[in-house]
Order: structure tokens, then C-alpha cells, then sequence
């Protein structure tokens, strides 16, 4: 493992960020969603944001974070990295397409 992120880790970060990017754009042109980024910089000692996390604000939909996420597993077989009482949180990696 160590030797295939040396040879490709710059490619396949960049890929998994160009896919968070547009899992952005795309969630956040959806009625009722919205994505939270620059809520979160500059506040309590956040200076950056870990891009492969995408947190999505479901206030306007009148549903949970909880709920979502229990839909989306049960529907989607989509496990959501966290999830509260108006927000859920998508973690990406590497192994994503």
C-alpha cells in the first residue's frame, strides 16, 4: 500500500477531491439541501476545511440528519459519515467513484 500511494497517492487524492467538488455543486443545486463550507472556516479555531468532507445542511427539507441517513441506508445502502438533528455528513476517500 505504502508503495502505490508513493507511485499514484497524488493522482488518486486528486481524483477523490475532484469528486467531492462535484458531489458539492450537485448536492447543493438540489432543492431543500444545502452544503456548509465557509460556515465552518474562521470559527473557533478552523482555518481549513478537510475537502473530502461534504456536510449538508436538510434544515429547509423538515427532516432530520438522522432520518436521512437511515433512508439513505436503507434505500441506498449509503452509509453517511455523521449525522444530528439537520445535518448530514458524506466522508470521502480514495475508494470512491
Amino acid at each position: 500500500m505504502r508503495q502505490h500511494m508513493v507511485a499514484h497517492g497524488r493522482d488518486l487524492f486528486g481524483a477523490a477531491l475532484e469528486l467531492a467538488a462535484r458531489a458539492r455543486a450537485r448536492i447543493d443545486a438540489m432543492p431543500g439541501l444545502r452544503v456548509l463550507e465557509k460556515e465552518f472556516l474562521h470559527r473557533e479555531a478552523s482555518h481549513d476545511l478537510d475537502r473530502l468532507h461534504v456536510v449538508i445542511d436538510l434544515h429547509d427539507l423538515g427532516v432530520s440528519g438522522y432520518q436521512v441517513a437511515d433512508w439513505l441506508r436503507q434505500q441506498h445502502r449509503l452509509d453517511m459519515g455523521l449525522s444530528d438533528h439537520r445535518r448530514v455528513e458524506a466522508t470521502l476517500s480514495i475508494a470512491d467513484d
